[in-house]
């Protein structure tokens, strides 16, 4: 019981320690892993797995059997003792991953060529097909072909019939004009056109095509019932399945498959069978075996296994007829159970370290000894944030409900509308699959898409077919993109809903899961002049798309809402700090302490910072409005050149200003570069021209350095009471600077929508004029003492001393540098890999503030809390989180571990800013130049270093980005080390002072 009592103590201590440190890193790189191989692992403990709704089976030398099933989303590898062996899974989130493979072929070695189609995200039309390649271990190696549709509207895949043959990949490309024999190098990697055949409507005709790669012959699966053969640039038929089938006997011809021998196997949905054209009998058919449901055929040329699917199991049968593997369920490997057995207990642990870091987090915010403002605080955002989440979900639920339901509605009026227009005399008409593509196959066709047509985004999700139904079996006629022939046969559920309408004269809403999706759709009937049923209309859409429509729309309500509630936290973060620290300022005043004015300090900040940055999102476009074309230079030099003058005057101010001070005092500086970037503002509402936009950016850089620099000055030289040093008040100034930063860039992307570009520069012109005002009437109680030439300890430096000085220098060059130049991933590559994710401006805005929301709040507390713990190796603390959370992206590119890496970044810049700052300012050197005069060239060579950070990164990682960031990590972490060896080396009396 005491160890229980102990135990309980322990976990209930009030402060976060090393222990929890561990656990957290230890859970955030489970989840990485996690994520990065959820998809490989179906997480059940079962023995056996089930194939689910099998599409294809091919088999290799080795005895090895590959189905391509569930939805055509995985690659199911059964070894030769009938085991499964590995399972490749497609949808992989780090890229490079097939997503719905048509068709996959072989190697001698195990490796897999995947014929993968790029459906576009209405999942009825191509944006592009490639050819991968799979190493014998299940990993992606290269993409083999790719082909993008950008020019053409495709409805259907192109590619047929990919084949490897002596280590070289055969595939044939169709069209409208005919179709291609191709052949890629497996040395250059090339693509050569072996053969081309000319075949009007090829593309519409033509349902498959199949490779005899020794004899380079091409096989081709006429839709109305044929096997044609190419050869020698002639196409040939060889055979008219429909001529000589029974009178009432149904044909529809679906995949092939070809020997060594030249025979061809080829599915006939229809009629149940799977077909053998014999070469030597001059391609006559006879039956290899039947059943439902037989999709596709392989043949394996050295083996002579035939495999197939039937029923929803797979086959694979030897050349005499005997059934070697069959079944749709099978057992696992021990090799893949102890694979799949390790990362159940990895996720299992994970999750026991959430709960435990959630707990933690939860009894030290409970039992934090909080401020009578910040409990008030915390418990009014704590409240805000609940209810929201409450409303907003609440919202986002019945919109879900309510948008499907405009979805259904909209299919069923679709149906409802081409039931009425369409031609009943062609519909009657067609009794064969013989009459596919004939005058009434396509008046038929022409009454769908002029009901649904694809150039229009209405109905650019929407399928359309015309089902039949013929004594007891249901037909699909036609189809909207001409997929199918004449006569393709509906099964099951799909054959008992015809049966249905036809009973009912009813529409029908329904949904199924099949071979090739997951589809929701409207069935309506089709009436003669008679109101007898002659036909049935099926209009839907892939579920995924439908679901995709619905997340779209709420990710377009949703983002809003969540940059609303960020901004809230930023603002109430703000408020209640104000007070907190205002009345921590007046206990002070009253104890007759020196108190300093933080909560003054903090408000000016948060207001420097948003008037500055109102302008952020949308000011290289406002420039280049202004940039004419008789300008005689680049257009986008053009516009990069007044921000490079902004940051130019910005970094400029830091080397004079501490000798305004001196002159002047702060409050006359504060309020006259108050009046400058009030003027800069106000000069970039009223443009006219390009000169005018140098002038205004040069005024407000002038402007804002100046208030930036002061506001530094006057915290480095400020004197905290208590165990505070300078670290607590830069803590203060980068949290609220931050905040500031990404208040305004949303207050400014909000008015710049609503009000325009222009109006944005006059709100933020009054929002400068607020500045003034404050540092008119609340800046009497910041001073600062003028500086003299001499320390106290009686030392001097001049500036070529200074800058010269190892200890500074090194300071600058091996840490301040490197951060900063590490600092640009967040608002320089974050924007870009967002883009590139089909992100907007406004999702990447999002994920910024989540960083600086991080710092925001932790900024000041754990500054503290670390200084105090472990002193100036905060600073390393900081690099190393940073270093760890770029590599951690780097190595997994993805949206959700992107958003993990500015968490982490976010936690160290909270605390990592404030300590280089304060480090720098209490160093030796410092005191001996002069705090106000050191924090100038710091904030120089931080200025300078944010607009070479760009470009340092940018160069970097141009080669790749994990190897860019890699080395650079490489290189940043030896130059910190040799800043602690200096440190080290430095003796223990200049260590007190400097550190170094």
């Amino acid at each position: 019981m005491e160890y229980i009592q102990k135990l309980w103590n322990w976990f209930t201590r009030k402060r976060i320690d090393l222990v929890d440190v561990a656990l957290i890193s230890v859970l955030v790189a489970c989840a990485f892993f996690g994520y990065a191989n959820m998809y490989k692992y179906d997480l059940s403990l079962d023995k056996n797995m089930a194939l689910s709704n099998p599409w294809l089976v091919k088999t290799d030398n080795s005895g090895n059997s590959y189905v391509v099933d569930k939805e055509r989303s995985r690659v199911v590898v059964i070894d030769e003792t009938n085991q499964i062996s590995r399972v490749i899974n497609g949808c992989d989130p780090k890229g490079d991953t097939f997503y719905y493979p048509d068709n996959i072929c072989v190697d001698h070695e195990g490796g897999i060529y995947i014929h993968d189609i790029w459906w576009s995200p209405t999942g009825f039309s191509l944006d592009g097909e490639c050819i991968m390649y799979y190493n014998p271990q299940g990993e992606f190696d290269r993409y083999v072909y790719e082909v993008y549709y950008d020019d053409i509207y495709c409805d259907k895949p192109r590619i047929f019939a990919v084949t490897e043959y002596n280590d070289s990949v055969y595939f044939v490309v169709a069209d409208e004009t005919g179709f291609v024999l191709n052949s890629i190098s497996p040395s250059s990697h090339e693509v050569s056109e072996l053969a081309s055949y000319a075949l009007e409507e090829a593309i519409t005709l033509i349902q498959d095509f199949v490779i005899d790669p020794a004899a380079k012959v091409i096989y081709a699966v006429d839709k109305r019932g044929m096997l044609l053969k190419a050869a020698n640039g002639q196409v040939t038929k060889v055979q008219d399945v429909y001529a000589k089938a029974a009178e009432n006997q149904k044909i529809a011809l679906y995949r092939a498959a070809a020997d060594n021998q030249g025979n061809v196997y080829v599915t006939d949905i229809a009629s149940e069978q799977l077909l053998r054209f014999s070469r030597e009998n001059d391609y006559d058919y006879s039956k290899v075996t039947d059943g439902s449901a037989i999709w596709n055929v392989a043949v394996n040329n050295e083996t002579g296994l035939i495999s197939f699917v039937r029923d929803g199991q797979i086959y694979v049968m030897d050349s005499s007829g005997e059934v070697i593997l069959a079944g749709g369920e099978f057992e696992k490997s021990r090799e893949y159970l102890v694979k799949e057995g390790l990362f159940d207990l990895l996720l299992l642990f994970a999750f026991l370290t959430t709960l435990y870091a959630l707990l933690r987090i939860l009894l030290v915010a409970i039992t934090f000894k909080y401020s009578e403002n910040g409990r008030i605080g915390v418990l009014i955002a704590t409240s805000v944030l609940i209810v929201t989440a409450i409303i907003v979900s609440q919202l986002m639920g019945d919109f879900r409900t309510t948008y499907q339901d405009e979805i259904l509605n909209k299919l069923e009026m679709s149906a409802q509308i081409v039931s009425n227009t369409t031609d009943i005399e062609a519909l009657k008409s067609i009794n064969s699959p013989r009459d596919y593509m004939n005058d009434n196959y396509k008046k038929l066709l022409s009454s769908i898409t002029n009901t649904i047509d694809k150039k229009y985004a209405y109905s650019d999700d929407m399928y359309c077919n015309i089902l039949k139904l013929e004594g007891d079996q249901a037909y699909a006629v036609a189809y909207i993109d001409n997929s199918i022939g004449a006569y393709f046969p509906l099964f099951d559920s799909e054959a008992e809903e015809v049966y249905q309408v036809y009973n009912t004269h009813q529409i029908l809403l329904s949904s199924t899961v099949s071979e090739t999706g997951s589809y929701i759709y409207v069935k309506a009937p089709i009436c003669d002049n008679e109101q007898q049923v002659i036909g049935v209309v099926e209009v839907g859409t892939l579920s995924d798309v439908l679901d995709s429509s619905v997340n779209q729309m709420l990710r377009e309500i949703a983002i809003p809402l969540i940059m609303i509630i960020l901004v809230i936290l930023f603002v109430f973060s703000e408020l209640f700090s104000f007070f907190d620290l205002r009345s921590r300022y007046r206990e002070e005043v009253e104890e007759n302490r020196k108190a300093i004015p933080l909560h003054v300090v903090r408000l000016l900040v948060f207001i420097t910072f948003l008037a500055f940055n109102m302008g952020t999102s949308f000011l290289p476009v406002y420039i280049l409005k202004f940039v004419g074309l008789d300008i005689g230079i680049p257009r986008e030099l053009a516009g990069s050149i007044p921000m490079s003058v902004n940051l130019i005057f910005l970094a400029i101010t830091s080397l004079f200003c501490a000798r305004l001070l001196n002159t002047y005092g702060f409050r006359r500086v504060a309020v006259f570069s108050g009046c400058l970037a009030l003027c800069g503002d106000f000069t970039l509402a009223f443009a006219q021209n390009y000169l005018m936009i140098i002038v205004g950016l040069s005024l407000n850089g002038i402007g804002v350095g100046i208030i930036t620099n002061a506001i530094h000055m006057y915290l480095a030289s400020s004197k905290y009471g208590g165990d505070k040093d300078s670290g607590y008040g830069f803590s203060i100034f980068s949290a609220a600077s931050l905040s500031g930063i990404s208040c305004g860039m949303m207050f400014g992307a909000a008015l710049a929508e609503n009000l325009g570009q222009n109006n944005v520069f006059l709100m933020s012109t009054g929002v400068w004029l607020i500045v003034v005002f404050i540092f008119l009437f609340l800046g009497r109680g910041i001073t600062l003492a003028r500086e003299k030439n001499n320390s106290e300890e009686g030392n001097s430096l001049t500036l070529r001393e200074f800058i010269l000085n190892k200890n500074v220098l090194s300071f600058m060059a091996l840490i301040q540098v490197p951060y900063i130049v590490m600092s640009a991933f967040i608002y320089y590559f974050v924007p870009i890999y967002a883009n590139g994710q089909g992100l907007g401006e406004t999702e990447s805005c999002m994920l910024i503030m989540t960083s600086s929301l991080c710092s925001v709040y932790l900024s000041v507390g754990l500054t503290s809390y670390l200084s105090n713990k472990i002193k100036d190796n905060t600073i390393y603390l900081s690099s190393i989180i940073t270093y760890i959370a770029l590599v951690m992206f780097a190595l997994n590119m993805t949206v959700p571990m992107l958003i993990v890496a500015l968490i982490m970044i976010g936690v160290a810049n909270s605390f990592g800013t404030p300590s280089r700052v304060g480090y720098f300012a209490s160093s030796k050197e410092a005191n001996a130049y002069g705090k106000n005069r050191a924090m100038g060239i710091y904030n120089f060579v931080d200025n300078i270093g944010e607009s070479a950070g760009p470009i340092v990164l940018a160069s970097i990682v141009s080669a790749g980005f994990l190897a860019g960031i890699v080395k650079l990590v490489i290189a940043f972490t030896g130059m910190n080390g040799l800043f602690a060896l200096s440190r080290l080396s430095s003796g223990k009396s200049e260590d007190v002072t400097t550190g170094m």
